[in-house]
């Protein structure tokens, strides 16, 4: 991707705004930060301006998505300088493991690990997937970009009202221009299985969104006549196809579209909801949204907010701990 020199007002790890000269506030943040926002300010102000976790949390589905994601970097990296074969592809799902260090969870969650089948189910997974979409891709894709992220240069302005300015931070996994024609962001997703619900939970999305809106960047960057408006979901099931699915698929690809309103809402909400962290930066007071704290397993930061306010201390010492501002890429100073 094409870039302008790093210079002094690159985005800090961890920084959620500046004042501006005009009395404005200028904000950045990602997807990931602005759901969790919307979904719960004071998990926000946990996880992004106090930077804790819970001490020694486990979450196998985010870590093999992660593992995942890893693969698909190498693996795409590969195919994008002409090299991809079915032996590299073992090699980089090893690679991506043990660099994970994926084997460890074989002892901290031992049963999602043996369910899963360890690293050689990992290496069977990866096999499959070039199995199943690599002669489509080299026929179709041109990838011009893996995990190239943008924002931290402030290049990725939403718009502003009288109160902020919003840049955007994001890093698609894939940039890739499919027929000579379509220009498109292409994201990696891990769930349980494939199932025909998958469709209808990336639209609305505040991430494919944000995709979308890189991409358009993207185009002018590189000077491409092209104006995009889907986004690629490119699902992976964690766990073989089952009794529990209705088909045998492992992997599915599903487009999302937008028009030009609904990317324009998108850009609506984000700026609306800058306005709102300001408000809540300025007055220190982070809305609790008590039903996110039971979704799933239960939110992270529950045994903080359900403990009695004399013993909160105790609980924060003894179950959390800071971890390094969060960042979503490191630009690459030689550019």
């Amino acid at each position: 991707m094409v870039r302008n020199k790093v210079s002094e007002s690159l985005v800090k790890p961890g920084q959620l705004y500046e004042l501006a000269p005009d009395g404005k506030w200028n904000m950045f943040f990602d997807a990931s930060m602005l759901k969790t926002f919307l979904d719960c300010p004071q998990k926000f102000a946990y996880k992004y301006v106090d930077h804790l976790r819970l001490r020694g949390a486990v979450n196998w589905k985010s870590e093999l998505g992660s593992w995942w994601s890893s693969t698909m970097q190498l693996y795409y990296n590969s195919f994008r300088q002409g090299d991809l074969t079915k032996e590299l592809v073992a090699e980089f799902a090893l690679e991506a493991w043990n660099d994970r260090k994926m084997s460890a969870f074989a002892t901290s969650v031992p049963k999602s690990y043996t369910d899963f089948g360890g690293e050689a189910a990992a290496v069977l997974m990866a096999l499959r997937y070039f199995d199943e979409t690599f002669d489509y891709d080299n026929n179709h894709w041109k990838v011009l970009s893996v995990e190239e992220g943008a924002g931290r240069r402030r290049e990725l302005l939403v718009g502003e009202t009288s109160k902020v300015r919003v840049y955007y931070i994001t890093l698609p996994d894939l940039m890739v221009l499919i027929d000579d024609k379509k220009l498109v962001p292409v994201d990696h997703k891990t769930k349980d299985y494939i199932d025909t619900r998958l469709q209808h939970q990336f639209n609305p999305h505040l991430q494919t969104c944000g995709y979308i809106w890189t991409a358009r960047y993207f185009a002018t960057q590189q000077s491409l006549e092209i104006t995009t408006n889907e986004c690629l979901i490119n699902v992976a099931a964690r766990n073989e196809p089952g009794p529990r699915t209705k088909n045998d698929q492992r992997f599915k690809r599903i487009p999302i579209h937008y028009n030009p309103e609904q990317l324009d809402f998108w850009a609506l909400r984000v700026l609306k909801a800058a306005e709102r962290m300001r408000t809540c930066i300025e007055t220190g007071f982070w809305d609790w949204n008590d039903e996110s704290c039971h979704k799933y397993n239960g939110c992270e930061f529950r045994p903080l907010d359900s403990a009695p306010q004399d013993a909160r201390l105790q609980v924060l010492k003894s179950s959390y701990v800071q971890k390094e501002p969060w960042v979503q890429y490191q630009p690459d100073e030689n550019d």
